[in-house]
């Protein structure tokens, strides 16, 4: 239908003709369309209708009045006649298209500026959501194919972008929220710690983030009641705007598996950084870690460290070489590249070879857990952590209620493993808990926890605890356990600790903590340590297995 209207559109001898009886209503399907008298329930509706129809007709619009009491728009073909006006009805509830010439004479296209990013953004929300990692190119594809317009990729990047903000929320508005997370999983978690550190440049100034500590009072139980003492750090850059680093602690379970323990978002990977992790839980790590734990392992950002490797040695063949050994994924490789660094220049090799290969190629460690989460605003990324925590927690607590044995699948294969090596050892009783067993050349002393169990079911030995990896050397352990021993649990398998038997002087090594000294026989048998271990084991029962 079409109406030409007067030139004074906003006047009507009879404004009520087209409202007897009328009501708003919706298209049927995914078409759109404009009659004399349509009302809609609002200016807002209205013109979002008028978008979705020029966009779905291939034509671009001016609007001529675009005002909240009245809307005249006119098509942007040069010459063409079509035209629209609307206004509100009489009791001002709803808008109503009062004129509309509905007749065309210029040539469609594909490109309209009506197609903004916030209309691309409400089309694709769902569709983002459920896969996020879909590129700008599938997003032009499918606009084209379903409503007939082209759009240039910045305005696609807008769209994804408002997309992932309503979905993850915004990079920015993350920092702001991080008091209100922390109350509320104090509240659902009581014991959590975190911790929000801030910093102000002036005193007139607003507080600006720096860093942000998590340790999930779940996790903090788990690790002490069900790992051993032993934790690893690690540490990643954040892909977002406004870049960051990722720092976590983890520890390894029962059953060998990785359980994380604290993590925080810092401003930067530094000295002070670390201190601040390490103190709740710049020079750089090795420093921090150095002053805390003087023996652990540590890593370096390969892409750091050749960033000082190429100052000194530049050149493509030893850049080539030496991504070659930073990715190699076995020993043999790692050798094949260092060697052809080394015919080619022998100062880079000496100069690599020094930094500790554990601390730099891949063939060394293993690989992240974040992954795709470092690109995600903070809080989200947080968040999704501690949600991952809780599903892989339950897994494994649904995994563990199917086992028949105290002892987990991965430490019981271990010490079978063990009983069949030392089928060669000859083991000897020595004194009350104690064994001394005879590899070769090699002896070891091996204690038997305590426990009341009767003559057939003796419970679970203690031979020459290993410290890194918490169970007792093969032969040793494996000896005593093939005496007719019966493993019983984990959680009387240590009773003290594990000490480090150090200092000067001859004595005994205290009952509850094995000494690292070197052992001398005594009349019954039992090794004694050289001098007094420094300190009697905390009293806190670390599972060893």
């Amino acid at each position: 239908m079409t109406s030409s209207g007067s030139e004074d559109e906003d006047f009507q001898a009879d404004p009520n003709r087209f409202m007897r009886g009328k009501k708003p209503v919706e298209d049927d399907g995914s078409n759109v369309s404009f009659w004399v008298g349509r009302v809609f329930v609002s200016i807002d509706a209205f013109r979002e209708k008028l978008r979705e129809y020029v966009i779905q007709e291939g034509f671009d619009i001016v609007r001529v009045k675009n005002e909240r009491t009245r809307v005249t728009v006119k098509c942007a073909g040069e010459g063409c006649q079509w035209r629209i006006h609307a206004s509100p009805t009489p009791d001002s509830c709803n808008f109503v298209v009062r004129t509309l010439k509905d007749e065309h004479s210029c040539i469609r296209s594909t490109t309209n500026k009506n197609a903004s990013s916030s209309w691309i953004a409400k089309k694709f929300a769902s569709r983002i959501k459920n896969n996020p990692e879909m590129k700008l190119s599938g997003m032009r594809n499918e606009l084209l194919e379903e409503y007939g317009v082209e759009v240039h990729p910045m305005r696609l990047y807008r769209a994804k972008r408002k997309c992932m903000d309503a979905i993850e929320g915004n990079h920015g508005e993350c920092y702001g929220k991080f008091p209100a997370y922390a109350d509320v999983v104090r509240y659902h978690n009581p014991g959590s710690l975190l911790k929000l550190q801030c910093e102000r440049l002036h005193m007139t100034s607003n507080p600006s983030f720096k860093n942000f500590f998590v340790c999930l009072e779940a996790m903090k139980t788990g690790f002490i009641n069900g790992c051993r003492p032993f934790l690893g750090l690690d540490g990643c850059h954040l892909k977002g705007p406004y870049g960051g680093v990722l720092l976590g602690a983890v520890a390894l379970d029962g059953n060998q598996k990785l359980f994380p323990v604290a993590w925080a978002v810092v401003d930067g990977e530094s000295k002070e950084s670390w201190r601040f992790f390490l103190y709740h839980l710049h020079m750089g790590v090795i420093d921090a870690i150095s002053e805390y734990f003087p023996e652990a392992n540590q890593r370096h950002c390969c892409r750091h460290l050749y960033n000082n490797f190429k100052a000194r040695f530049p050149g493509i063949l030893l850049r080539d070489h030496f991504w070659d050994a930073a990715r190699a994924c076995n020993r043999q490789k790692f050798n094949e590249s260092m060697d052809a660094m080394k015919t080619i220049n022998i100062a880079a090799y000496n100069w690599l070879i020094e930094i500790p290969v554990t601390q730099w190629s891949r063939y060394a460690f293993d690989a992240r857990w974040v992954g795709e989460l470092r690109s995600k605003p903070v809080l989200t990324m947080i968040d999704t952590i501690r949600c991952r925590l809780m599903s892989r927690t339950h897994k494994r607590y649904q995994t563990g209620n199917r086992w028949t044995n105290e002892i987990t699948p991965a430490i019981m294969g271990k010490l079978d493993s063990m009983k069949q090596k030392s089928r060669t050892c000859h083991t000897m009783f020595a004194r009350g808990d104690e064994y001394e067993v005879m590899d070769g050349n090699r002896r070891h002393v091996a204690r038997r926890g305590t426990g009341s169990a009767g003559p057939s079911q003796e419970p679970m030995t203690q031979a020459s605890v290993n410290q890194g990896s918490g169970i007792g050397s093969s032969n040793a352990g494996g000896s005593v356990l093939g005496r007719g021993m019966v493993m019983e649990g984990s959680g009387s398998a240590c009773d003290g600790g594990i000490g480090r038997g150090r200092g000067r002087g001859r004595g005994r090594a205290a009952d509850d903590v094995i000494g690292r000294g070197r052992g001398k026989e005594g009349a019954g048998g039992a090794g004694r340590a050289r001098g007094k271990a420094r300190g009697r084991a905390s009293g806190m029962e670390w599972p060893w297995l």
